[in-house]
């Protein structure tokens, strides 16, 4: 019992200073602030003190906002691209119109031309379709 009540303790005192030390953004002036401060008397690089500033107090700009938009649209752009290809690189018969010269195929026009059918698909199509 006496182990019991020692452990209830513990976890009481690390519970109070997680909340305590967990959310940044809860204190308008605290110690975050004062680091904040320290920071922007010792270096010189204003970036490191805006990026230091952002994430210690959670006020003004992210300065990483642009970075992550642009990682953002490159993520989405291969997104499509991949979805645009899907059909292409999973399919295993491939029917497309006669007039398309498919001793050539280019990525890009071969989905207008053609239908793309999976091994699992039953409806895949026969010669001269």
């Amino acid at each position: 019992v006496l182990m019991l009540i020692i452990i209830a303790l513990l976890l009481a005192g690390e519970l109070t200073a997680g909340i305590v030390l967990g959310d940044f953004c809860a204190a308008d002036a605290g110690p975050l602030n004062a680091l904040a401060s320290v920071m922007e008397s010792q270096v010189d690089d204003d970036e490191a003190v805006g990026m230091m500033s952002f994430y210690a107090t959670c006020q003004g700009t992210n300065p990483l906002s642009a970075y992550l938009d642009t990682q953002q649209e490159a993520v989405t752009n291969m997104t499509d691209i991949l979805d645009s290809y899907k059909d292409l690189f999973i399919h295993t018969n491939m029917c497309c119109d006669s007039a398309y010269d498919t001793d050539n195929i280019d990525p890009d026009t071969v989905a207008d031309s053609c239908t793309f059918y999976s091994a699992s698909n039953p409806s895949a199509c026969t010669t001269n379709s």
